[in-house]
């Protein structure tokens, strides 16, 4: 009977352990099954190209200049076919200064762009995604999609183009004084020193058969952008509905004036740009205020198509007149206290 047991015990020990090593075998193979489509599917998710599309901000208001960046990286061997669309920003609403290149400016694995533009409408506007065509190192096709993009573009802060301009005061003008006479009769006694030795030399040469010369005089910025004014204001364009046209020559009077007298580059700059060049020649806080107001509503009218009420169009003539007025050239008396020389404006 010992025997029989240990027969059957020896026996039975055997077939569980070749059941065990049949089940270690299973669990191995798979195991490395599981591990082998893990690291398949993880460098196919690695290798799949990446599309990005990001503003340097998503709030600005009317007339900022923002930047679109558009950017997809990609692997090695790979190259992008297409890009849908090419210009992803509505032209209607955003003027494109510069639409850039795709290129490869980092000689990084990377295809990139920026678009510079500028926003003449209010509202909340979303940037369509880019979709790029890549084709692959094994030839395959395949596609990437840069996400949407948020933009808010608000109404200037404290500009409000639809009413008159308030709390701006004309320039309070002194009593004249003989220091401020001088000048002028000196300059009418050199005018006629002037006129007499023309006289006399026309009669002393009028017999003589020579051609005249023709001098050609230049006028002082001032007395340009006063004449040009006038001249403006002769056209009665908002009156005739030119409103739009009006507002675009006023503008340009007042930066050609700024260009030739004080030498900057006023009618090449944006409003703001132009703004902070008069904040650092420190101009008196009232002409840099009547010129912001002024040039930003020209700016909405040229560009964002807003029409100010009728009753404010002579007012802006009115201000830039003033402006022109307050900062052009002083004459300079000279023997008296420095203190009362009345100098030329910064």
């Amino acid at each position: 009977m010992k025997i029989i047991k240990k027969l059957i015990v020896n026996n039975l020990y055997r077939k569980t352990n070749r059941i065990s090593i049949l089940n270690l075998r299973q669990i191995a193979l798979f195991l490395f099954f599981i591990f082998f489509k893990t690291v398949v599917f993880a460098q196919h998710i690695n290798t799949e190209p990446k599309a990005y599309a990001t503003l340097d901000t998503n709030m600005m208001l009317i007339g900022d200049k923002g930047t679109l960046h558009l950017s997809v990286e990609l692997n090695g061997g790979e190259r992008v076919v297409q890009a849908t669309p090419d210009m992803p920003l509505d032209t209607a609403h955003f003027e494109i200064p510069n639409a850039g290149k795709w290129g490869n400016p980092s000689r990084a694995l990377k295809w990139e762009r920026d678009i510079a533009f500028v926003a003449w409408d209010s509202g909340l506007y979303r940037i369509e995604p880019v979709v790029f065509t890549i084709q692959m190192a094994n030839g395959e096709t395949r596609q990437a999609q840069t996400p949407p993009v948020l933009l808010t573009v608000n109404n200037p802060i404290g500009i409000d183009a639809m009413a008159a301009p308030v709390g701006i005061k004309d320039i309070e003008r002194e009593e004249l004084t003989a220091e401020d006479i001088l000048p002028y009769v000196l300059g009418v006694v050199l005018i006629g020193g002037i006129a007499f030795l023309a006289w006399f030399f026309y009669k002393k040469w009028k017999n003589r058969d020579l051609k005249p010369v023709v001098q050609t005089v230049v006028q002082p910025p001032h007395i340009i952008a006063e004449r040009l004014l006038q001249e403006l204001k002769a056209k009665q364009l908002w009156q005739k509905g030119n409103v739009k046209e009006y507002y675009s020559e006023l503008s340009h009077i007042l930066r050609g004036y700024f260009e030739d007298q004080f030498t900057m580059p006023a009618l090449e700059s944006t409003t703001n740009e132009l703004i902070t060049i008069l904040e650092k020649r420190d101009f008196e806080e009232a002409i840099i205020t009547q010129m912001r107001h002024l040039l930003k509503t020209a700016d909405l009218v040229k560009f964002a198509k807003v029409e100010p009420a009728t009753d404010v169009h002579d007012g802006f003539w009115h201000d830039a007149a003033v402006i022109v007025e307050a900062t052009k050239p002083k004459p300079v008396v000279e023997g008296v206290d420095n203190q009362n020389i009345v100098k030329e404006n910064a």
